[in-house]
């Protein structure tokens, strides 16, 4: 490769890093501010509280016009199976770091 297409390339490289970094940092700050919902949604889930919820909205007890996808058994199970991952996500990180820092 010569001179500049180097230069195009790390150019490429330094916009490319700069992008994917920055909405990595926005995204782990939004995260970090919804994790006390999700732990508390996780709690929720599965709860004799969720159960009468869930019972009360089979039979037609819950207004129509009012937002209840958290009674939706796929939604919140789907959040917390995509969160487990996360997490797992996470730790590989800082176990990679960890080896880096072994080397």
């Amino acid at each position: 490769m010569d001179q500049i297409e180097r230069i195009k390339h790390m150019e490429k490289n330094l916009n490319d890093g700069l992008k994917a970094v920055g909405n990595l940092q926005k995204a782990i700050v939004e995260y970090i501010k919804v994790k006390k919902q999700i732990e508390e949604l996780s709690a929720y889930y599965g709860s004799k509280i969720w159960f009468q919820d869930f019972e009360d909205e089979r039979n037609d007890m819950i207004p129509k016009d009012l937002n209840r996808g958290v009674l939706s058994e796929d939604g919140i199970h789907t959040l917390l199976i995509d969160d487990f991952d996360l997490q797992k996500m996470i730790k590989a990180i800082k176990v990679e770091e960890i080896i880096d820092e072994e080397d």
